[in-house]
């Protein structure tokens, strides 16, 4: 039986990347693909400051891209003069 969109549950999606560009795109079309309201599904990329192509691919499918690790921190303290 097909459950009405307001039973539904909200769900998130949260993907943690490191240079994971190889797999990230086929990992993400699947979850386009489901069969779910995309009114209902949040995904959130966390990135560890990737060197490859994997901010650019995630940016295709999601604005909710957070950084995170040792090389973010570093580079957020050189930016504030700490």
């Amino acid at each position: 039986m097909k459950q009405k969109e307001n039973q539904v549950p909200y769900i998130s999606i949260v993907i943690t990347t490191y240079n994971a560009a190889h797999c990230l795109e086929k990992t993400l079309q699947s979850i386009s693909k489901q069969n779910y309201s995309a009114k209902k599904l949040e995904l959130i990329i966390v990135d560890d400051n990737s060197e490859d192509e994997t901010v650019r691919i995630a940016k295709k499918y999601t604005d909710n891209i957070f950084y995170s690790g040792k090389r973010f921190c570093e580079i957020s303290r050189a930016l504030a003069g700490c």
